[in-house]
């Protein structure tokens, strides 16, 4: 099987844009809670220059991590002891999203456990709330069908997505581990279906590609 591997590094984020927004709310709930995150990295390290941390009111904004949208204030960096504050907050549940810059290995809480995610209760009126959330190496990968038939893909032996012709499938924020792909003939078959296995090495802060051509 002829499949070709080329690697590609993302453009470092040097620039963070802010937003701020008003809220409207009870005088009563605001400068009374908070929400402190203790950052820390894959060796249990707090994380203290090169990250921030974007805090989110609600689900779908949270699913969106987009720079330019979020609800509450603005993204925050950690002190010297890796840790951020969020006050006059709302009593309810928060989600947030943790990213580094500038540095050669990407990391951010991007599908880790829930506790690195979002709170499972919300916050109560007047209390301040302390959570360490952890963050760890991700990269991604994408696949290219160079053929004229369609491919059935298996990710570590679970169906992902059928690629169409000259079509791709692309994942980011993964962690750094080898993946197992299985590319199954559906269409176009001639005797037999090509049925080719084949691994894909993520590596920290690099999307590996992949043009399948069996």
């Amino acid at each position: 099987m002829n499949t070709l591997f080329s690697y590609t590094v993302p453009a470092l984020l040097s620039v963070l844009l802010f937003f701020s927004c008003t809220k409207t709310a009870d005088p009563d709930t605001l400068e009374t809670t908070a929400l402190e995150i203790t950052v820390k990295d894959e060796n249990g390290q707090p994380v203290t220059k090169n990250c921030f941390v974007k805090l989110y009111d609600n689900i779908e904004e949270w699913a969106k991590d987009s720079l330019d949208l979020f609800d509450i204030g603005d993204p925050k960096f950690p002190d010297a002891q890796g840790k951020v504050l969020f006050s006059d907050l709302n009593p309810q549940k928060y989600y947030w999203r943790i990213e580094t810059f500038g540095n050669d290995c990407y990391k951010n809480n991007f599908n880790d456990t829930y506790p690195d995610m979002g709170l499972s209760s919300p916050l109560a009126k007047g209390t301040k709330i302390q959570v360490t959330s952890g963050i760890t190496p991700k990269g991604g990968y994408s696949i290219q069908n160079s053929t004229n038939s369609t491919y059935r893909l298996y990710i570590n032996g679970v169906f992902a997505a059928d690629i169409i012709p000259n079509g791709s499938y692309s994942k980011v924020h993964q962690k750094i581990q080898t993946y197992t792909m299985r590319m199954l003939q559906t269409t176009g078959v001639i005797g037999i279906p090509i049925d080719s296995t084949f691994a894909i090495p993520v590596q920290c802060g690099v999307t590996t590609q992949v043009f399948f051509n069996p």
